[in-house]
């Protein structure tokens, strides 16, 4: 079984072509791919994976912006694998390509379609940790921006006019509840993906 991941931008023909970002993103070495991401059209680009930390990781990627409508498919695909995830074909593409229909037709983003299982715990995990994201607004979490930037604990509490206790608590909240998270997608990706 193998995972087609099909990513749209969304509100593309106003905004900036954020795939080329995306691809230069998707190099990290961590990340494992039978097929990387290219563009198939557009604002729209797709890969094939077999593994689920990188499913896990891809897709919570995608998730943590409102950038994307985010399709995925699990399934069989036709072997042998050409060159080009643009020339794969196989059931997890065509459930790929439904899912993002059925995603767009939703306010949540995202649609997981498996083959022959139900991908139901997998979409549910999913959609909770865009619900996490969206609530916590991480990108934009002033105390998370900081600390990204190199900032210390107490050179944040201090910009922001907060105790260090406060924002180390802050850091240690949103760290917890997404690794807690994770693990859950993770494990059930990895389920799906057997």
């Amino acid at each position: 079984m193998a995972a087609a991941v099909l990513l749209d931008q969304r509100q593309s023909r106003g905004g900036h072509d954020l795939v080329e970002p995306w691809l230069r993103d998707m190099g990290d070495p961590s990340l494992v791919f039978l097929l990387p991401f290219e563009r198939t059209a557009g604002d729209e680009m797709e890969a094939l994976i077999g593994d689920a930390a990188t499913l896990t990781e891809v897709v919570l990627r995608a998730l943590r912006t409102s950038a994307w409508w985010i399709g995925v498919g699990i399934g069989s695909v036709d072997e042998p694998l050409p060159e080009s995830v643009r020339q794969s074909q196989g059931p997890a593409f065509v459930l790929a390509r439904q899912a993002i229909q059925e995603a767009k037709a939703q306010p949540e983003r995202i649609r997981v379609l498996a083959e022959d299982r139900d991908a139901g715990d997998l979409e549910a995990s999913l959609l909770l940790m865009g619900v996490l994201f969206s609530r916590r607004h991480i990108p934009d979490s002033p105390v998370n921006r900081l600390r990204k930037s190199g900032l210390t604990i107490v050179q944040i509490a201090g910009q922001l006019g907060i105790t260090k206790q406060a924002v180390s608590q802050q850091l240690r909240v949103s760290r917890t509840e997404e690794q807690a998270g994770r693990r859950l997608v993770e494990h059930l990706a990895e389920a799906m993906l057997r």
